[in-house]
């Protein structure tokens, strides 16, 4: 998007940047709108909107399935973890099934994203904000993320990669390369998405745990006592 447009949209909010974005959407096709359809309270103020959440969710589609096949690959993680810490902090209250399945939707969306996580930077755009509070919505989005990681590790190569790229698959397992994204924040704030993992794939969980403890900044005996806590809560029954 030019800077003079970035700043005309910038400058607005709410249903009016909404609307600014549409007239200019066919033109423009920097995936930094996306992140402006979220900020400054003009996702919260539309997202009951149905044609805004189709909009938004067009604008996705595009923005991922362009930038994840050329050399701007990068630029579009940190708008989706942007994206999704919005997500996660709606109101609980406001989670209605319409914006239940909008977070499915823009989970789905994200596939070809997360199928190329390769490293710690990408994988943690989509993780971090998964360790939000529980609601509704973030639960499906945990969901949908979980799901598609095992996926991954089913398959050991990433979507999109002929059998001529695999020597471009990381060297880290996927449940380990889980592990090491999540370093930054304490790991009994992940206990619903580990969850998730272990019940679809315990040796995805456990090398998860692994990469954590290995890598993270914590002091030792506070992460032993909080996978500890996660290894007690998410027990299959």
């Amino acid at each position: 998007m030019s800077p003079g447009l970035f700043d005309q949209m910038k400058e607005c909010a709410g249903r009016e940047r909404y609307s600014f974005a549409k007239e200019v959407f066919e033109r423009y096709t920097d995936c930094a709108m996306l992140r402006l359809l979220f900020e400054d309270g003009t996702f919260e103020s539309c997202a009951e909107d149905a044609g805004f959440r189709d909009f938004v969710m067009m604008a996705t589609e595009r923005f991922v399935k362009k930038l994840c096949n050329d050399e701007k690959y990068s630029e579009i993680g940190p708008v989706i973890e942007d994206c999704l810490w919005v997500l996660s902090k709606y109101p609980k209250h406001r989670q209605t099934e319409d914006f239940i399945s909008f977070c499915d939707k823009f989970a789905k969306a994200l596939v070809p994203f997360i199928l190329r996580a390769n490293d710690t930077n990408r994988m943690a755009n989509i993780l971090l904000p998964l360790s939000s509070e529980d609601t509704p919505g973030i639960n499906v989005l945990r969901a949908r993320v979980a799901d598609t990681l095992i996926q991954a590790n089913k398959d050991g190569i990433r979507q999109n990669r002929g059998e001529e790229d695999r020597d471009a698959w990381p060297p880290l397992r996927v449940g380990f390369l889980i592990g090491v994204s999540m370093r930054q924040i304490p790991v009994n704030n992940f206990t619903q998405f580990l969850a998730m993992l272990r019940t679809g794939d315990d040796d995805v969980f456990r090398e998860a745990l692994g990469g954590y403890l290995l890598v993270t900044l914590w002091p030792a005996e506070v992460v032993v006592s909080q996978i500890a806590e996660v290894e007690e809560l998410t027990r299959p029954t």
